[in-house]
């Protein structure tokens, strides 16, 4: 029988609290959220996950837990206009929240607008972790 696995990815320091944010939306997905935005405290965020743990035949509690990172202020308008635009030509849903659903889809005829504006992946640097959450 398999074991669980236990991944770590970002290192939390000690001492970092835990917080309750509000989730804006999703920028990553892989059985699950693996990044997105959050506001903590009125302020726009990254979330990252951090750590995982889970069993391939689901005899475990599945969790994931995330770093929470500030972002550059100078990187913030562009994090919103990246998503803005994600939505107006690509997805045609807000992906408000960090719920799974199946996007509404815009014409592919669209897409390319968003890919010539954006061509690369989002690289926001790494931030201060500010707090952690967890789901699961």
């Amino acid at each position: 029988m398999d074991e669980e696995k236990h991944s770590e990815y970002i290192q939390i320091p000690e001492g970092v609290p835990q917080v309750d944010p509000e989730f804006l939306w999703i920028n990553g997905w892989y059985d699950g959220p693996t990044d997105g935005a959050v506001r903590v405290d009125g302020e726009l965020m990254i979330a990252r996950m951090a750590a995982e743990c889970w069993h391939p035949e689901g005899t475990c509690d599945w969790y994931r837990k995330y770093a929470v990172m500030k972002i550059p202020f100078e990187d913030q308008a562009e994090e919103v206009e990246r998503h803005n635009d994600f939505v107006h030509y690509v997805s045609g849903d807000t992906g408000e929240g960090w719920s799974w659903r199946p996007f509404g889809y815009r014409p592919s005829a669209e897409w390319h607008k968003y890919y010539e504006k954006h061509p690369t992946d989002p690289v926001l640097p790494e931030g201060e972790i500010v707090g952690w959450f967890s789901l699961g």
